[in-house]
C-alpha cells in the first residue's frame, strides 16, 4: 500500500484494517546484503497476514520455498509479478523480439510447476494464486501469457505429479486504471476530487475504471482450471499518459481507494 513517490508510505498499513498484504517477496534487494529469502521467512514469522510472493525464477530457490511452506503452513502464495511486462517478470522469462507473450507462457510451464510444487509438496494445504498479470486482459499481454501458460501445462500433463487444475487455486492480478492512449485517458473520465484537500482523482471512479475490464477476463476464466477460483487484486494504480513525465502517476487518495 502507498505511493512510488512516497518511500515508506506502507508502514501505515496497521491503521488500514487490511487482512492480508504481501511485498514483492524474492525479487532481488539490490545489493543489501540480506537474503530475500530470510526477509520472506521474517515476514512470514512476523505477521499471519503476510502473503509471500514468488517474484520470479532469479533468485529461485526450491528446497527453501518448500521448508518455508512447511514451517508457515496455510498461507497463499502468489507466483510472479508482471511476467507479461518486459520491465518486470516477463525479461526473467525470456521475452524477446521475436516471441510471444503466449509462447513465453507455453515455455514458462515446467518452471511454474517445479514452484507450485516446491510450495505444496512443503505444505499440502498452502494455496498458489497465478501470475500477477500487469495487463490482465489484453490477448496480447496477460491473456495470451496464461493462455500459453495453460497450454503448457495441458502439453506436459502426461508428466507431472497431479491434473493440470492443482496448480492453481486462485489468480492475483493488477487493475490500473488509465491507459496509456490520450484519447481515452482516465483524466477523460474521472472528476478531479478535493475532499480531502490535497486534489485527486475520484477515488469511486478510479475504482469503477479499474474494475470496468474484468468482465471479460472472467468469461476467459471460466474456460480455464481457474474456473470458480478466488482472484485477487495484488496491484492497483492510476496510470497516465506517458506524455505527461516526469510524474507518469494521477494523484489519488489511496486511503480512500482502500476503504472504497
Amino acid at each position: 500500500v502507498g505511493d512510488p513517490r512516497e518511500t515508506g508510505w506502507y508502514k501505515d498499513r496497521s491503521k488500514l484494517n487490511l487482512n492480508w498484504w504481501y511485498d514483492w517477496g524474492t525479487r532481488d534487494q539490490g545489493g543489501s546484503g540480506v537474503s530475500v529469502m530470510d526477509i520472506m521467512e521474517g515476514n512470514l514469522a512476523a505477521d499471519p497476514y503476510y502473503v509471500p510472493m514468488v517474484w520470479c525464477v532469479k533468485p529461485l530457490d526450491q528446497t527453501r520455498l518448500n521448508s518455508l511452506a512447511q514451517k508457515y503452513p496455510g498461507r497463499v502464495w502468489l507466483i510472479f509479478n508482471e511476467p507479461d511486462f518486459e520491465g518486470q517478470c516477463g525479461n526473467y522469462l525470456g521475452k524477446t523480439l521475436e516471441n510471444t507473450w503466449y509462447q513465453v507462457g507455453q515455455s514458462t510451464a515446467i518452471t511454474y510447476t517445479m514452484i507450485v510444487s516446491a510450495i505444496k509438496e512443503g505444505d499440502p494445504i498452502a494455496r498458489t494464486f497465478c501470475c500477477g498479470m500487469f495487463d490482465p486482459v489484453k490477448p496480447d499481454r496477460g491473456l495470451g501469457f496464461l493462455d500459453g501458460l495453460l497450454a503448457g501445462l495441458r502439453s506436459i500433463s502426461n508428466t507431472l505429479s497431479h491434473d493440470p487444475s492443482w496448480y492453481f487455486d486462485g489468480a492475483h492480478i493488477h487493475g490500473y486504471a488509465g491507459t496509456w492512449s490520450p484519447p481515452t485517458a482516465l483524466q477523460h473520465t474521472c472528476p478531479w476530487d478535493d475532499t480531502y484537500g490535497n486534489g485527486a482523482l475520484n477515488a469511486g471512479c478510479v475504482i469503477t475504471n479499474i474494475l470496468n475490464p474484468f468482465p471479460d477476463l472472467m468469461d476467459t476464466i471460466t474456460r480455464t482450471e481457474l474456473n470458480g477460483k478466488p482472484i485477487w487484486l495484488s496491484e492497483i494504480g492510476v496510470l497516465r499518459d506517458p506524455l505527461d513525465k516526469p510524474d507518469a502517476w494521477y494523484p489519488v487518495d489511496r486511503k480512500d481507494v482502500v476503504r472504497q
